[in-house]
């Protein structure tokens, strides 16, 4: 959960500049995480950030596998 919550805080600095499309999805992949759907939450996030060109941030969780 920790990742999804920093990738959702990544995203949300640039959502003025967002180009991804629907803006309810990230809140619903927020959802998803919270509903422990940790893949599809985190996979959303890194997606809508790379399509964005911002760098997503490094999280300790992600380097020892955790939620």
């Amino acid at each position: 959960m920790a990742e999804c919550q920093q990738l959702y805080d990544a995203w949300a600095k640039y959502n003025g500049s967002s180009k991804y499309g629907n803006p309810a999805a990230p809140e619903v992949a927020l959802q998803d995480c919270r509903k422990g759907n940790y893949a599809e939450g985190i996979a959303y996030f890194k997606d809508a950030l790379q399509r964005n060109s911002i760098p997503a941030p490094t999280s300790e969780t992600a380097r020892a596998g955790g939620k």
